[in-house]
Parts: C-alpha cells; structure tokens; sequence
C-alpha cells in the first residue's frame, strides 16, 4: 500500500506526512524498500484461499474479485472429440455494500461495457451487500438448508458461465464497482470512525473518485486517506478528530522554560544536507483514463537524494496524481524542519495538530507530539504549509483497451437445393452467419442422446435485406432487365462486381428466399448499400421467385456452410439444428427444419413431346434426369414414376399414372377414364416427390 509514506498510524498521528521526515532522512530503509520489486497497490488476481481480506470498496473503482462459492460442471458436443467446461461461481467484491456493478474483465479482456451488455450471453446477478436469501443456483447446488446468503457481502453470481475462451479455466475476473457517491472525507470519517473538519480554503485540488481499502489494519488505510484528504488529526473537545488545520497559538520566546541543565528549551534541526531530502517522489495510483490500470507519476527536485515512493490505490487522474505527487515532495521538504520546544504549564491548551508560531517569526510550526513532563509541556513540531494543494498537468499515455461489444447471436438457414454447390452429394445445407462482431459457431444436431457435430463455421459473409423488389425472370439466359437495392448489415462488409467467366464459374453466389441467384455487377450506393444488376437466376436447381422489400440476402460460399447427407428414411422428418457460438444463448441457438429430401429427389423430365395423331389418340414421351448426377439423357437414370396431367382449356384436369417414360391413350382409353375423348390443353408430367412441384414438373406442351 505505502511503503513509506504512511508508515503506522502512531508515528502519522500529527498528520498524513508526520513520519515521512523520519523514513526519508533514513537511506538504510530506502535502500531495503527499493532494491526490491515494487509491489502491487491492489490486488489483480483474483483469490480463494481462507484467511484473505476482503476490500472495502469506496466509491468507484476496479478490483478483483474473491471466489467464495463455485460449482464446476462440463459439456461437449458428442463426435467433437473436445469438451467445454461450465462454472457456476459466486465472486465477492467487498466487505461494505455498493451500488452496482459496472464493466468487467476477464484474463484483462473487457467482457462487459459501460451498458451492461457482455460480449456473449452471460446470466449474471449482483447481490449489494443487504441480501438475506442465497441466490437460487447455490441453493441447487447446496440445498436449502446450507446455502449462504453472504449477509453483509456484496458479490456476484456467473451461472453457467462458459468457460471455453479461456482454457476451460475459472478467468481471473476483475469488476468495475460502484459502491458510493461520497468523497474521501465521507471514506475517511466511515474508516476511521472521527468526524472530519474541512476548511475549504484549505482543500486539496485534486480528486480522488474510488479507494479499495484492504491492508491489513485500518490504521494503514486511514492514513493513506489522510494523505489523499490532506488532512491530519487534531484534537477537539476531547476527542480525536480528523482536521486541515489546528487551533493557532502565538508564542512569545519568554514562554519558553529553562530545563534543570539550565539550557533553555528550544531546539530546532534544519535538513542542511540535501542527501536528508527527497529527489524524487513517485506516486503510484490507479488511472481513471487506463482502465484503472496501475499508473506512475512524480514530483522531481535536482538534488541528491534517496526517492519516496506512495503506492496508493485510489482513482486518479493522472494530473491530480502528479499535483498529489507534488503536495508530498513540498511537505517532505517542510517537515524536513523540526522543532523541540518546552513550554509553561500554561500552554497546557496546546494539543496534536494545533498550530504554533513566535511572535516576530513567519514561519508557523503544526504540533506532532506532546507530552506533560515535570509540569512542562514538552512539543515537537514541523514547519506548517497554509493555502490551498497546488495543480498539475500530466498525461496518463496511450493504453491499448479491447471494449467490451456485444457478439451477436448466430443466424441459422437451413436449405435444400437439387443440385450440389461443390459437386458432392446433395443434402441438407446449413448456413451460418452474424451480424459485426460475430466469431463463428459449432454446428450440430440435437438428438435424444446429445449433440451430434456437423461441422464449424467462422467465416462472416456479407448480408442484409432487399431495399426493393425483385421480379422473376427466365433461368436459361441472364437476366439484364431486373436490378434490385441490398442494405448490407454490416457497412464494413462489400459487394464486388465480377467478369461474365467468373459468375460462370460460381461467383457471387446469393441466397435470397428459396431462390439461388448470381450476380455480375454491384455499385456502392454507399452507408452500405448496393445497385446489383446482371443476374442469372435458378442457380443450382431452384426456381425463380418473385422477392419483395425486406427479403433476407445471404452470400453463400463453401467456408460458411456445413453439410449433412440425407436418405429417402428422413423425408418428411423434423430434425433441430443447433448453433453454439460466443454470441449464442446457453444451449445454444436452434432452428428446426423438415428434411424434404430434395437432392435425393428425381428433377422434372426434359424434353417433354405430346402430340394428338389423327386418330385421336395421344402420344407423349420424356426424358428422366438424376438431380444428384446432372445426368441430363443418361440411360443409367432410373425411371421412379409419375403423373401425366392435361389441363383442358375448358378448365377440366386429366391425371394418369405413368410407370415409363412414355405414354399412349387412344380414344377408347380416353373415353374410358374420363367418359369423353380428353379436350384440346397443355399436358405435362410430374414426377414423384416431396419436392416442389415447380421443380417435379416437365414444361407444358399445347395438344
């Protein structure tokens, strides 16, 4: 805490700087403190063992937490061949009560902002001190009976908090507490129990927004808030009262007695040699501009000289730490000077803290010491500075901060298209994606028996909405009429225009609704917003759709989806798909989707003939084609089954089963299974499936 400066309460009891003529003027103590590491002036590792001390927390400040209750568990997704750990933890933050918890960190990584939002899903409860009831998860755990409440301790409690971004280990968490909107002299009057005087005059200039007291006595706390309060002790009626200055008392040399050796009693010792007064005196204080990490400042004098340090842990700018850095370099200097005086019995008014001066004399000497010898009154002083703690100007430097931002939760579609992206084998494809921030997502799917892993995504892909509509338009030829506007969620992101070759060959590949479509130019409309035109429309086995304002606009590459066979036994199945990244709810975000089977599925036939012969009979005939081998005529493609269907131009429909791959109906079959010849319509086929019609279907032929 102060390794010299506030030394014990005994010696400081005439002031904050009461002891530090004696710790300075000593080089031996200097050498023994500083020829060692500098230690810390606040605990930044997170603790559990018995026996440590609880903060007090005052105002606002960061500290680390103590682990007073834990419950650790782990999970996994099953064929992942890694598990994640969970922590249910109760963390205290100090031994008086606060207000609220602000930001917090974890491993130094700020995890939660300013407004309260984590950068994953987090459930966390604060408890402010004047709790009576356990918290619900320690109750689980412990039942009832033998859950503790922590009356009187303010903590917090992580349930279930994801432990896999760091090392499934417990983090080393520190928070940014609120406990009170007092100032030091409120701290100082709470701690050290006297009441404080204040001349406002007198005030320190700088300000001190938060103190973590945790020494090992309240002696050492108390004095370093005197320091900061720049205040001492003084009595007052009797009692012991925290004060700037004492009552004044004018001296005249008479009054000064003659000791029984006949030597007047007046002695004073002024620190000539300058070896007896600091060179440098360096603060160490908690930075308000640097995350409350651990700053240095201090006041320099060109002399020779041992250096004081004050370790105080306190919330400070760092202008106000170099003019408290000043203030102690100015009254290391005054109180350098000392003065043994023994006055008359009348003087016996005369208590700690006042104020004396000769008459004739400038100088004014505050009273460290005093004590009644053979009705004398024996003092000892140092030289008093009056007005008001000067200012500084310093700066707290750069610091690389990471701030908390909310990661978002992942964005699960899941599809089915004919045809494979990558020449594989068709199935169920599952994309995932998010928003700025988001870091990617295992994926798997959920089962009676656990979680069976599909596969990760970290890839983020430009998305957003359709600003305008998007009219359907032919799959054989590129479609140069329709150009639509696309938002982008994410202004970072890009839309790139590319060569006619390139789009042939798979670029820019979007998914918006149940179509895939390509595009060949994007014009930056900017703020995130595109013109994109030249496209070409079906891609992959899908069927041209008609999209309005505020359809969703997905890119889809290969990195961003994982994939999963599907068999003729799972149509018509619900299956759930879940996601489970840093940004996901605990468990995970689901999306339950039914398995069409479309890639397993046979497409509609090609080349499709239907004639009406003179006799009235009907010839029709088809090609059948494999959507999972692109096999437009092979002869290997099995013939699944059907139905050829005319729509009359009467209205009337006309549906016959059909086993091959061609048809004849003379006017006696005809007449047969509809009671007249079939009348003059448009006749196609359809296959057999659960797939779309418009993908199932032949095109239309006039008879």
């Amino acid at each position: 805490m102060a390794s010299i400066v506030f030394s014990s309460m005994g010696q400081a009891i005439g002031g904050p700087f009461g002891a530090l003529s004696g710790a300075i003027t000593g080089s031996a103590i200097d050498t023994l403190l500083f020829s060692r590491r500098r230690p810390s002036m606040v605990d930044r590792i997170q603790r559990s063992a018995y026996g440590v001390i609880f903060p007090r927390v005052f105002g606002v400040v960061r500290a680390a937490g103590i682990v007073i209750w834990a419950h650790v568990s782990d999970q996994g997704a099953k064929g992942s061949g890694e598990r994640s750990g969970t922590a249910s933890i109760a963390v205290a933050v100090s031994s008086r009560g606060i207000r609220s918890i602000r930001r917090i960190w974890a491993d130094g990584r700020e995890i939660r902002n300013l407004s309260g939002e984590f950068v994953s899903p987090t459930i966390m409860r604060t408890y402010d001190g004047t709790q009576t009831e356990a918290d619900p998860v320690i109750v689980a755990v412990e039942g009832l009976e033998r859950a503790p409440c922590f009356a009187g301790l303010a903590y917090v409690v992580f349930d279930n908090l994801a432990l896999e971004a760091y090392g499934n280990r417990i983090p080393n968490l520190s928070f940014e507490v609120e406990a009170d909107e007092g100032g030091v002299d409120d701290w100082l009057a709470e701690l050290g129990g006297w009441r404080v005087y204040r001349d406002p005059s007198h005030a320190a200039s700088w300000v001190t927004t938060g103190y973590v007291a945790s020494s090992a006595t309240i002696g050492t706390d108390v004095e370093a808030l005197m320091a900061l309060a720049s205040t001492g002790v003084r009595d007052i009626g009797g009692s012991l009262s925290f004060s700037d200055d004492g009552e004044k008392h004018l001296i005249t040399r008479e009054d000064v007695c003659v000791g029984n050796d006949g030597v007047q009693g007046f002695q004073r010792e002024r620190a000539i040699a300058v070896s007896k007064m600091p060179s440098r005196t360096t603060v160490g204080y908690l930075d308000t501009a640097r995350d409350y990490q651990e700053g240095m400042q201090c006041a320099v004098r060109q002399r020779r000289g041992s250096e004081a340090q004050i370790l105080v842990p306190a919330s400070l700018t760092a202008s106000d730490a170099r003019a408290f850095a000043r203030y102690a370099m100015e009254q290391a200097e005054l109180e350098a000077d000392s003065l043994s005086v023994m006055l008359s019995w009348k003087w016996l008014n005369i208590a700690v803290g006042d104020i004396i001066q000769f008459t004739g004399e400038a100088e004014e000497w505050r009273v460290v010491e005093r004590a009644v010898r053979g009705l004398m009154v024996h003092v000892q002083a140092v030289r008093h500075m009056r007005g008001a703690r000067g200012q500084a100007q310093a700066e707290a430097g750069r610091s690389m901060v990471s701030p908390a931002v909310a990661i978002p939760e992942t964005r699960l579609q899941i599809f089915e298209i004919p045809f494979p992206l990558d020449n594989g084998q068709s199935g169920l494809m599952v994309s995932a994606n998010g928003g700025p921030g988001w870091r990617g997502a295992e994926i798997g799917i959920l089962s009676d028996s656990g979680t069976a892993r599909m596969g990760a995504v970290q890839a983020r892909r430009p998305c957003g909405r359709l600003l305008s509509e998007l009219a359907s338009a032919s799959a054989l030829v590129w479609d140069e009429k329709n150009a639509v506007t696309i938002a982008l969620s994410d202004p970072d992101s890009v839309l790139e225009s590319r060569a006619d070759i390139a789009v042939l060959a798979g670029a820019n590949l979007l998914r918006i609704g149940e179509e895939l479509l390509q595009f060949r130019l994007a014009n930056s409309l900017g703020q995130g917003q595109y013109r994109v035109s030249g496209f070409l429309r079906g891609r992959y086995g899908t069927a041209p759709q008609n999209h309005v304002a505020g359809d969703l606009v997905e890119m889809i590459t290969m990195d961003g989806l994982v994939t999963m066979p599907v068999n003729e036994d799972m149509a018509g199945r619900p299956i759930v798909v879940v996601a489970q990244g840093r940004g996901d709810p605990p468990g995970g975000k689901t999306v339950e989707h039914v398995v069409q089977h479309i890639g397993g599925q046979q497409l509609a036939p090609v080349h499709f003939r239907c004639e009406r012969l003179s006799d009235g009979t009907i010839v029709s005939s088809w090609v059948a084609v494999d959507g999972r081998m692109s096999a437009w005529g092979s002869p290997e493609v099995e013939w699944r089954g059907g139905t050829w269907r005319l729509i009359g131009d009467d209205g009337a429909r006309y549906e016959v089963p059909v086993k091959n791959d061609q048809l004849r109906l003379s006017i006696a079959e005809q007449v047969d299974l509809s009671g007249a010849p079939f009348p003059p319509g448009h006749a196609y086929v359809v296959v057999d499936g659960e797939a779309a019609e418009e993908l199932r279907a032949s095109r239309a032929v006039k008879i």
